[in-house]
């Protein structure tokens, strides 16, 4: 949590910056706004907050506790939301607050995702990945936000929206399932403490 706590300082002073990035199939650097990256590693670290020595153990019990997990989960993601937003309005963006809380949400439903396929611990590796590969692919040639790049696109994009709540709920979903209803064909890295047998 004390890391989350950065968010707010952290929108605050990226509020404005930017940084040279590679757009691959360009050929061009491009300045993109720190803003659509920062929610990434938020989101990261918020899913991982779920994971504990006994979390994978505990997802294979008969009857877990969801809302426990669900209330700690919204607690933890309003926070981040209430105070990245409010970094960013106080550093002059209030367009981009909106943008920066969207594309939270979506990443954070990705490392939903990633943490209950790969295991909790690994719930930063999916947003963590594809916001560098999404980071490198933003714009086209003409200097466009490409259709694909939800995170990028405007406050008052309807389909970017409809997107990022639908990840979302699928995030929170299989967050929720017990660990023994997934095939395996589907846990990419299966955690490795439930090979190991129980210690005394």
């Amino acid at each position: 949590m004390a890391a989350l706590s950065l968010g707010a300082p952290a929108a605050w002073l990226a509020a404005d910056a930017r940084v040279e990035l590679p757009q691959l199939g360009t050929g061009t650097l491009v300045s993109v706004a720190v803003l659509l990256l920062l929610p990434a590693p938020l989101a990261a670290l918020t899913a991982t907050m779920l994971h504990s020595s006994m979390a994978d153990f505990e997802s294979f019990a008969a009857r877990r506790l969801p809302a426990w997990e669900i209330g700690q989960l919204a607690v933890v993601a309003a926070f981040v939301c209430l105070t990245m937003a409010a970094g960013f309005v106080l550093g002059g963006e209030t367009v981009g607050a909106t943008v920066a809380v969207r594309a939270y949400l979506l990443w954070l439903g990705i490392a939903l995702l990633s943490g209950r396929l790969m295991g909790r611990h690994l719930a930063w590796a999916a947003p963590t990945a594809l916001c560098l590969v999404f980071s490198l692919m933003i714009y086209d040639s003409a200097g466009t936000v490409r259709a694909w790049a939800w995170p990028a696109h405007g406050a008052d994009s309807f389909s970017s929206w409809i997107l990022t709540f639908a990840v979302l709920v699928v995030g929170v979903w299989a967050c929720l399932l017990p660990a023994q209803s997934i095939p395996r064909w589907l846990r990419v890295l299966p955690a490795r403490v439930l090979r190991r047998p129980l210690r005394g």
